[in-house]
């Protein structure tokens, strides 16, 4: 994983562009500045104008600071759901469990979406079934649909759902969410549905079942 491009995320807070800017000021005419002090009278001016630096650089590293905390909360505090009839809960289908996934550390690490343009957008993936969390950048003209398909791929979630009931053979549809909000229509982009920095990429599964009647003379009836 590129931990820098992880580190220069915490650089757009605006308390630490300011911080870095005036620490960048401070160091390079901190000399020039020392020089001109040495030049004047050892009375209570210059002593005060050496606090000042002191106090200065102690302003500016607190403002670093702060902007790093900032930042961290903001990236990785919980999106809050949203009232919504289409807002679903971390429940999924009882008709099926969700078996571990090997190496998931190592697939965690490792998902990446190829051919990115400079376009590109940092999205959190959650699964509370499989226990992940992790970040990755995406085309913003990605669809939504091939994303679903790209995350259930990579850590291949079709072959650690296990069916609770074998007889009824339950066929496994998978949604796709945003802030925890279902998408129906998968074919819009990243962009087109207005995904943010930072949003929740969640996944939901339910299933289909088809019920043979032999009493009469249908064939069956789906339901979920």
């Amino acid at each position: 994983m590129n931990y820098f491009s992880e580190f220069a995320e915490y650089l757009s807070n605006p308390l630490v562009l300011i911080g870095f800017s005036l620490l960048i000021f401070l160091l390079l005419f901190r000399s020039f500045i020392m020089r001109q002090i040495q030049k004047l009278r050892r009375d209570a001016g210059e002593k005060f104008i050496f606090r000042l630096l002191n106090y200065l650089t102690i302003i500016i590293v607190l403002l670093i600071i702060s902007g790093f905390i900032l930042e961290y909360l903001k990236i990785n505090k919980d999106i809050p759901q949203i009232n919504n009839e289409k807002e679903i809960t971390d429940k999924t289908s009882s008709q099926f469990k969700f078996l571990p996934i090997e190496n998931i550390n190592q697939k965690i690490e490792t998902l990446k979406f190829n051919n990115l343009s400079k376009d590109t957008i940092v999205l959190r993936f959650k699964s509370k079934e499989w226990n992940i969390d992790c970040k990755f950048k995406a085309d913003s003209n990605l669809k939504l649909h091939d994303l679903k398909e790209k995350l259930i791929n990579h850590f291949e979630l079709r072959a650690n759902l296990e069916p609770i009931q074998n007889d009824l053979n339950p066929t496994p549809i998978w949604n796709i969410h945003v802030n925890h909000i279902i998408i129906d229509n998968e074919a819009q982009s990243l962009k087109e549905v207005g995904i943010q920095k930072n949003d929740v990429i969640t996944l939901s599964v339910i299933a289909e079942v088809i019920m043979i009647h032999t009493e009469t003379k249908k064939e069956g009836i789906a339901f979920r």
